[in-house]
């Protein structure tokens, strides 16, 4: 439960986040959320499986962030 607890504050802490780099965070968090969440909601599945979740959500959206093209600077 502590580790789910963990992986619940890590995702949450990716909403403040989303306003400096991106909105991408933002909709990040919402399946760590849940997959979070869940995993404290039914204590009969292993926290591998919720553990081996996060990480393959968290690298699904790392490979979609170095795949887009890079952002576009003004000058001021």
């Amino acid at each position: 439960m502590i580790w789910l607890g963990a992986l619940l504050a890590t995702a949450i802490h990716f909403i403040p986040f989303a306003a400096v780099h991106g909105r991408a965070l933002l909709w990040l968090s919402i399946p760590l959320i849940l997959n979070s969440i869940a995993g404290l909601l039914l204590p009969e599945i292993p926290f591998y499986v919720f553990g081996m979740l996060d990480g393959f959500i968290k690298l699904l959206f790392g490979m979609a962030l170095l795949m887009s093209p890079q952002p576009v600077y003004s000058e001021r």
